[in-house]
């Protein structure tokens, strides 16, 4: 039986979306790293030793945030995770994505428009993991069957966050649905179609050829001046000005192998 207010939470998402990740409104866009990467629930995505996914999250109640989802990798504690774009369409940004070392809390965003990369860090570290309770049999979740445990993850500032985690029996434990009803962003994470793999050392490395810019409003104040370039030329929306194919991600997706 399914734990009683995460169902109540699952209802919720059905009546409504919620914003983008990012700072959209404010005048000024920056692609902010998912919070599942930079926050606690990065340990329960990284307590096994390597698989490939595809993540869907949104939040609880809807509203907070836009639902989003993606390709994600992980090998040990580092992440590699490309969102998908809505309608399967690209903007004329081009695609952005998120590379994440949970050892070290610093990573990398990557903009295949570009062919560049800028770091990225967080201050706050997570530090423990504890279950409370005894696991209970929860059904199956995208096909998979689970039990149900409470999970509370501690970080080096004092807080403390409370998540609700169906783990895949036949997954070795891995937690494929994550499920927070606390602030500051309460949201719900499934994964699927998921392969217990060793992605490639190479996934989590910025790719050979890209510029390293100093910081991430560095390469977003680049990637406004080759749009500006773009708008004036009357291109915009074409795929011209600087635009590049991002072979990066088709190879994410089948770069594995079976050790380090």
């Amino acid at each position: 039986m399914a734990f009683a207010p995460l169902a109540m939470a699952l209802a919720l998402l059905a009546s409504g979306c919620a914003h983008r990740y990012g700072n959209e409104g404010s005048g000024e866009f920056l692609p902010r790293p998912p919070a599942f990467l930079t926050g606690p629930a990065v340990v329960l995505l990284t307590n096994s030793g390597g698989f490939s996914a595809w993540l869907a999250m949104a939040s609880v109640p809807a509203g907070h945030l836009k639902p989003l989802s993606g390709q994600l990798l992980v090998r040990g504690g580092k992440l590699f995770f490309e969102p998908a774009q809505a309608g399967g369409k690209r903007a004329w940004g081009g695609q952005f994505s998120f590379l994440w070392d949970a050892t070290t809390n610093q990573g990398y965003i990557l903009s295949e428009s570009l062919q560049g990369y800028a770091p990225i860090a967080s201050a706050v570290r997570f530090t423990n993991l504890v279950v409370q309770g005894s696991p209970t049999p929860a059904g199956q979740v995208e096909g998979h069957p689970v039990d149900q445990v409470t999970v509370v993850v501690a970080a080096s500032d004092g807080n403390q966050f409370r998540f609700e985690v169906s783990r895949g029996l036949d997954l070795g434990g891995l937690a494929i649905r994550i499920g927070s009803l606390e602030a500051p962003a309460p949201s719900i994470i499934t994964l699927s179609q998921i392969r217990l793999e060793l992605p490639s050392e190479k996934i989590f490395l910025p790719p050979d050829g890209f510029t390293k810019y100093p910081s991430e409003e560095a390469m977003m104040g680049e990637l406004a001046v080759r749009q500006q370039g773009v708008r004036r030329g009357g291109r915009e929306g074409t795929g011209d000005g600087g635009q590049v194919d991002g072979g990066r991600n088709r190879r994410s997706r089948s770069g594995t192998d079976t050790g380090p």
